[in-house]
């Protein structure tokens, strides 16, 4: 059985799969931080407002 799909070579499967690697962590890095940072924020704003309803009573 002959082969009609050609395999490019590994390094250059490599090189390929780093430049996307590359890419996703480029863009996911931000969207994380981001996320992090708002999910921080959200937990802070909640303690604030648990504290301050029990300071009111």
């Amino acid at each position: 059985m002959q082969r009609v799909l050609h395999l490019p070579s590994i390094h250059h499967v490599s090189a390929y799969v780093e430049k996307i690697l590359s890419w996703a962590v480029a863009l996911l890095l931000p969207v994380a931080t981001y996320t992090l940072l708002i999910r921080l924020a959200v937990y802070f704003m909640e303690l604030l407002y648990e504290i301050f309803i029990r300071y009111q009573y």
